[in-house]
């Protein structure tokens, strides 16, 4: 995850940020849990807009719950299928071009 924060500018004083439309982030990962990730994300001004999609092996709803208390805008169960992921990262993509014309 510390990749992760120090691509988004999150690392440093300074405010340095990075161009992109979409993050796609699994709800466990080795340092933070991808729903605190994705709180500290969404809690920067520049990214509050930008998408958030968790993928997680885990369906109970209290999990899903602090998902989109965190801000994300949907949620994936694994294992994974390529016509629904594709689907949903296709549909918030343009959703995101939608917003910043």
């Amino acid at each position: 995850m510390t990749e992760a924060f120090e691509y988004l500018g999150m690392t440093s004083e300074q405010k340095q940020t990075a161009d992109i439309d979409l993050i796609l982030m699994d709800i466990q990962v080795d340092e933070v849990d991808g729903i605190e990730a994705a709180r500290r994300i969404k809690a920067k001004g520049y990214y509050r807009h930008v998408p958030v999609i968790m993928i997680t092996g885990e369906d109970a709803e209290e999990t899903l719950e602090r998902a989109f208390n965190a801000g994300a805008v949907d949620y994936i169960t694994k294992p994974l299928r390529k016509i629904e992921l594709l689907s949903r990262v296709g549909s918030f993509l343009r959703l995101r071009q939608e917003t910043l014309r």
